[in-house]
Protein backbone atom coordinates (compact mmCIF):
# COMPACT_ATOMS: atom_id res chain seq x y z
CA UNK A 1 0.00 0.00 0.00
CA UNK A 2 1.57 3.29 -1.04
CA UNK A 3 1.33 6.66 0.65
CA UNK A 4 -1.03 7.81 -2.09
CA UNK A 5 -3.29 4.83 -1.48
CA UNK A 6 -3.72 5.91 2.13
CA UNK A 7 -4.56 9.48 1.17
CA UNK A 8 -1.72 11.07 3.09
CA UNK A 9 -1.67 14.86 3.42
CA UNK A 10 0.14 17.24 5.68
CA UNK A 11 -0.83 19.14 8.80
CA UNK A 12 -2.93 18.18 11.79
CA UNK A 13 -2.43 18.09 15.51
CA UNK A 14 0.35 15.70 16.58
CA UNK A 15 -0.85 12.72 18.66
CA UNK A 16 0.01 12.09 22.27
CA UNK A 17 2.67 9.50 21.59
CA UNK A 18 4.89 12.05 19.88
CA UNK A 19 4.97 14.70 22.61
CA UNK A 20 8.61 14.18 23.52
CA UNK A 21 9.43 12.39 20.28
CA UNK A 22 8.49 15.47 18.23
CA UNK A 23 10.66 17.63 20.49
CA UNK A 24 13.72 15.41 20.21
CA UNK A 25 13.38 14.46 16.53
CA UNK A 26 15.37 16.57 14.12
CA UNK A 27 12.90 15.83 11.36
CA UNK A 28 10.37 18.05 13.05
CA UNK A 29 12.74 21.00 13.05
CA UNK A 30 12.40 21.09 9.28
CA UNK A 31 8.64 21.28 9.70
CA UNK A 32 8.65 23.96 12.36
CA UNK A 33 6.31 26.24 10.43
CA UNK A 34 3.79 23.44 9.95
CA UNK A 35 3.97 22.31 13.54
CA UNK A 36 4.00 25.70 15.23
CA UNK A 37 0.89 26.06 17.27
CA UNK A 38 0.27 22.30 17.12
CA UNK A 39 2.86 21.11 19.61
CA UNK A 40 3.75 22.28 23.06
CA UNK A 41 7.42 22.74 23.76
CA UNK A 42 8.64 21.75 27.16
CA UNK A 43 11.19 23.91 28.96
CA UNK A 44 14.67 22.86 29.84
CA UNK A 45 14.93 20.28 32.59
CA UNK A 46 16.43 21.25 35.91
CA UNK A 47 19.18 19.69 37.93
CA UNK A 48 16.68 17.88 40.17
CA UNK A 49 15.22 15.89 37.29
CA UNK A 50 18.67 15.08 35.93
CA UNK A 51 19.79 13.93 39.36
CA UNK A 52 16.72 11.72 39.79
CA UNK A 53 17.09 10.16 36.35
CA UNK A 54 20.82 9.54 36.90
CA UNK A 55 20.03 7.84 40.20
CA UNK A 56 17.33 5.71 38.57
CA UNK A 57 19.75 4.70 35.81
CA UNK A 58 22.39 3.73 38.36
CA UNK A 59 19.90 1.63 40.30
CA UNK A 60 18.72 -0.03 37.10
CA UNK A 61 22.30 -0.82 36.10
CA UNK A 62 22.80 -2.65 39.40
CA UNK A 63 19.79 -4.90 38.74
CA UNK A 64 20.37 -7.96 36.56
CA UNK A 65 18.12 -7.98 33.49
CA UNK A 66 16.07 -11.15 33.21
CA UNK A 67 16.37 -12.59 29.69
CA UNK A 68 13.18 -12.63 27.69
CA UNK A 69 11.55 -16.03 27.20
CA UNK A 70 12.07 -17.48 23.77
CA UNK A 71 9.23 -17.27 21.27
CA UNK A 72 8.64 -18.80 17.87
CA UNK A 73 9.83 -16.69 14.95
CA UNK A 74 6.99 -15.80 12.58
CA UNK A 75 7.60 -13.75 9.42
CA UNK A 76 4.13 -13.57 7.87
CA UNK A 77 2.10 -10.43 8.61
CA UNK A 78 -1.50 -11.17 9.70
CA UNK A 79 -4.29 -9.13 8.18
CA UNK A 80 -6.08 -8.63 11.50
CA UNK A 81 -4.96 -7.84 15.06
CA UNK A 82 -4.70 -10.81 17.44
CA UNK A 83 -7.89 -11.69 19.29
CA UNK A 84 -6.26 -11.58 22.73
CA UNK A 85 -5.40 -7.86 22.63
CA UNK A 86 -6.51 -5.79 25.62
CA UNK A 87 -5.76 -2.21 26.62
CA UNK A 88 -3.56 -1.18 29.54
CA UNK A 89 -3.32 2.26 31.13
CA UNK A 90 0.26 3.42 31.74
CA UNK A 91 1.80 6.49 33.35
CA UNK A 92 -0.59 9.46 33.12
CA UNK A 93 -3.43 7.74 31.33
CA UNK A 94 -2.00 6.54 28.04
CA UNK A 95 -3.83 3.47 26.75
CA UNK A 96 -1.62 0.94 24.97
CA UNK A 97 -2.44 -2.42 23.38
CA UNK A 98 -1.03 -5.54 25.06
CA UNK A 99 -1.36 -9.23 24.22
CA UNK A 100 -0.90 -12.33 26.34
CA UNK A 101 0.62 -14.14 23.36
CA UNK A 102 2.50 -11.30 21.60
CA UNK A 103 3.72 -9.18 24.50
CA UNK A 104 4.83 -7.54 26.54
CA UNK A 105 5.55 -10.81 28.33
CA UNK A 106 7.37 -9.10 31.21
CA UNK A 107 6.22 -6.02 33.13
CA UNK A 108 8.93 -4.95 35.55
CA UNK A 109 8.45 -1.67 37.34
CA UNK A 110 7.96 0.96 34.66
CA UNK A 111 9.25 -1.21 31.82
CA UNK A 112 7.00 -3.29 29.54
CA UNK A 113 9.26 -5.57 27.52
CA UNK A 114 9.76 -8.99 25.92
CA UNK A 115 7.72 -8.92 22.72
CA UNK A 116 7.15 -11.91 20.47
CA UNK A 117 9.53 -12.40 17.56
CA UNK A 118 6.70 -11.73 15.10
CA UNK A 119 5.29 -8.81 13.11
CA UNK A 120 2.63 -8.22 15.79
CA UNK A 121 5.30 -8.31 18.48
CA UNK A 122 7.07 -5.50 16.62
CA UNK A 123 3.78 -3.62 16.23
CA UNK A 124 3.09 -3.74 19.97
CA UNK A 125 6.64 -2.63 20.78
CA UNK A 126 6.19 0.31 18.39
CA UNK A 127 3.06 1.37 20.29
CA UNK A 128 4.40 0.94 23.82
CA UNK A 129 8.07 1.95 23.90
CA UNK A 130 7.60 5.55 22.61
CA UNK A 131 4.85 6.13 25.21
CA UNK A 132 7.13 4.92 27.99
CA UNK A 133 9.89 7.24 26.75
CA UNK A 134 7.51 10.08 27.62
CA UNK A 135 7.08 8.87 31.21
CA UNK A 136 9.04 8.96 34.46
CA UNK A 137 10.93 5.73 33.68
CA UNK A 138 12.24 7.03 30.36
CA UNK A 139 15.93 6.51 31.14
CA UNK A 140 15.53 2.84 32.07
CA UNK A 141 13.31 2.36 29.02
CA UNK A 142 15.93 4.00 26.80
CA UNK A 143 18.69 1.81 28.25
CA UNK A 144 16.74 -1.41 27.76
CA UNK A 145 14.50 -0.75 24.75
CA UNK A 146 16.35 1.60 22.40
CA UNK A 147 19.05 0.18 20.16
CA UNK A 148 22.53 1.11 21.45
CA UNK A 149 24.55 3.55 19.39
CA UNK A 150 24.92 7.19 18.50
CA UNK A 151 21.18 7.63 17.94
CA UNK A 152 20.39 6.54 21.48
CA UNK A 153 23.10 8.77 22.92
CA UNK A 154 21.67 11.81 21.13
CA UNK A 155 18.12 10.86 22.09
CA UNK A 156 18.88 10.41 25.80
CA UNK A 157 20.92 13.62 25.91
CA UNK A 158 17.93 15.55 24.59
CA UNK A 159 15.42 13.74 26.81
CA UNK A 160 17.56 14.64 29.80
CA UNK A 161 16.96 18.34 29.05
CA UNK A 162 13.18 18.04 28.69
CA UNK A 163 10.87 18.68 31.62
CA UNK A 164 8.08 16.12 32.00
CA UNK A 165 4.98 18.29 32.33
CA UNK A 166 2.80 15.28 33.15
CA UNK A 167 0.20 16.05 30.55
CA UNK A 168 -0.84 14.39 27.31
CA UNK A 169 -2.24 15.50 24.02
CA UNK A 170 -5.46 14.33 22.41
CA UNK A 171 -5.85 11.25 20.29
CA UNK A 172 -5.96 7.49 20.69
CA UNK A 173 -4.25 4.63 18.92
CA UNK A 174 -6.55 3.56 16.09
CA UNK A 175 -4.55 1.11 14.01
CA UNK A 176 -1.27 0.13 12.41
CA UNK A 177 0.37 -0.94 9.18
CA UNK A 178 3.51 -3.02 8.72
CA UNK A 179 5.49 -1.43 5.88
CA UNK A 180 8.35 -3.94 5.98
CA UNK A 181 9.28 -6.95 8.09
CA UNK A 182 12.08 -9.45 8.46
CA UNK A 183 13.03 -11.37 11.61
CA UNK A 184 15.80 -8.78 12.12
CA UNK A 185 13.98 -5.50 11.38
CA UNK A 186 10.51 -3.98 11.13
CA UNK A 187 9.00 -0.73 9.86
CA UNK A 188 5.64 0.06 11.43
CA UNK A 189 3.15 2.86 10.88
CA UNK A 190 1.10 4.03 13.86
CA UNK A 191 -2.37 5.46 13.24
CA UNK A 192 -3.92 7.82 15.80
CA UNK A 193 -7.44 9.24 15.74
CA UNK A 194 -8.30 12.52 17.41
CA UNK A 195 -10.12 15.80 16.82
CA UNK A 196 -12.00 14.31 13.88
CA UNK A 197 -8.92 13.34 11.88
CA UNK A 198 -6.27 10.65 11.56
CA UNK A 199 -2.55 11.14 12.03
CA UNK A 200 0.18 8.68 11.14
CA UNK A 201 3.89 8.27 11.84
CA UNK A 202 6.46 5.68 10.87
CA UNK A 203 8.85 4.01 13.31
CA UNK A 204 11.81 1.64 12.85
CA UNK A 205 12.59 -1.33 15.09
CA UNK A 206 15.34 -3.95 15.26
CA UNK A 207 15.48 -7.37 16.90
CA UNK A 208 18.35 -7.16 19.38
CA UNK A 209 19.34 -9.27 22.37
CA UNK A 210 16.10 -11.24 22.31
CA UNK A 211 13.61 -8.38 22.03
CA UNK A 212 12.29 -5.65 19.72
CA UNK A 213 13.94 -2.25 20.25
CA UNK A 214 13.47 1.19 18.75
CA UNK A 215 16.07 2.13 16.15
CA UNK A 216 16.47 5.93 16.11
CA UNK A 217 18.49 7.64 13.42
CA UNK A 218 22.03 8.84 14.13
CA UNK A 219 20.60 12.25 15.09
CA UNK A 220 18.10 10.77 17.55
CA UNK A 221 15.01 10.76 15.31
CA UNK A 222 12.44 8.25 16.59
CA UNK A 223 9.38 9.11 14.48
CA UNK A 224 9.01 10.00 10.83
CA UNK A 225 5.84 12.06 10.60
CA UNK A 226 3.46 11.20 7.78
CA UNK A 227 0.91 13.82 8.83
CA UNK A 228 -2.85 13.86 8.49
CA UNK A 229 -4.48 11.17 6.37
CA UNK A 230 -8.01 10.96 5.04
CA UNK A 231 -9.10 7.63 6.53
CA UNK A 232 -7.97 4.37 8.08
CA UNK A 233 -7.92 2.68 4.68
CA UNK A 234 -4.83 0.49 4.35
CA UNK A 235 -4.43 0.06 8.11
CA UNK A 236 -5.36 -2.78 10.45
CA UNK A 237 -7.78 -1.15 12.88
CA UNK A 238 -7.69 -1.92 16.59
CA UNK A 239 -10.84 -3.20 18.26
CA UNK A 240 -11.45 -1.39 21.57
Amino acid sequence: MTGADRGWSEGGKPPFWTERGWIVSAVFLAGAVLLSGMVWIAGLGGDDRSSRSDQAAAESARQPVTPCPGTSTVASVPTKPPTDVSWRAVDIGYQVPVSASQGPLRIEGGVLRCFAHTPIGAVLAAHIIPVKLDGPDWRTVADLQVLPGQGREVLTARLDRVVNNNRRGGGNYAGYAVDAYTPEAATVQLLVHGAGSYMASRIELRWDDGDWKLAPSRVGVVFESIGTIASSRGFSVWRQ
